[in-house]
């Protein structure tokens, strides 16, 4: 008995040994370039927020750090492109251990106006793809669009300082709806997913407002806000649906 104890013994310290060996080469994720340049933006990284989640002072193995790994084992046959300037999706592709690759295509985001919501959303995150006519027949490309809407009306992009500022009052002390719409497009067919995320804002003082558009970068984000940031922290008081179709990827 004593000896099939320390066999399985044995067996079972390897195995930890392996596991603590490639934990700790996932938890390096990212590569070298894209973590010196969050850390360059002030941000942590993917991992450095998970590990904030895990307690180092537990005796058993924790696997949080894990998530995502393997997953891309799936997609090693594909040319996997992300069509996408938006350092959230970027982001969360690669925290999800997605290889991929970022190739934007500039288009002309000006859709008709009988469009509302979602129908917006889709209408964009399909114009996107269509701006890729040449595919090969490995490649996968994925776009999207993320619009807030407001009281019968969508909030885009602020276009200057006093354009955020005028969008987050407007916002504050309200709820609106975030619409994301997701375009996977192949050599044989395309498909369209959207989804829809109530937010619940609470009043913001004109100073805290100032002190957010100033200091962080509202001018890239649908409604002038992120909800991973500052303003989420301070402001969202709750949310209804995906917090991720808020960053921008459902």
């Amino acid at each position: 008995m004593n000896l099939s104890f320390n066999k399985n013994d044995d067996e079972l310290r390897l195995l930890l040994s392996e596991l603590r060996k490639r934990q700790a080469q996932v938890e390096l994720g990212g590569g070298a370039t894209k973590l010196q340049k969050q850390r360059d933006q002030g941000k942590l990284t993917a991992r450095e927020r998970i590990a904030y989640l895990v307690d180092a002072k537990k005796p058993c193995l924790e696997i949080a750090s894990f998530a995502g790994d393997g997953m891309h084992k799936e997609f090693d046959s594909y040319d996997v492109v992300l069509a996408s300037g938006s350092p959230r999706r970027q982001e969360l592709f690669s925290a999800m251990g997605i290889p991929h690759r970022v190739e934007v295509r500039n288009i002309d985001e000006v859709y008709p106006n009988h469009l509302k919501a979602s129908q917006i959303t889709d209408y964009l995150a399909l114009k996107k793809a269509e701006a890729f006519d040449q595919i090969n027949n490995n490649q996968i490309i994925i776009t999207s669009d993320t619009i807030v809407w407001f009281e019968g009306r969508p909030v885009e992009k602020p276009l200057s300082r006093a354009n955020a500022l005028e969008m987050l009052e407007s916002l504050s002390g309200s709820v609106h709806e975030v619409y994301t719409s997701v375009c996977f497009k192949t050599k044989k067919e395309t498909r369209l997913v959207n989804d829809c995320t109530k937010v619940w804002i609470d009043k913001i003082s004109r100073t805290e407002l100032e002190y957010y558009v100033d200091h962080y970068q509202p001018m890239d984000k649908a409604g002038g806000y992120g909800i991973q940031d500052f303003f989420g922290y301070i402001a969202v008081s709750r949310i209804e649906g995906c917090y991720y179709n808020v960053m921008g990827l459902p």
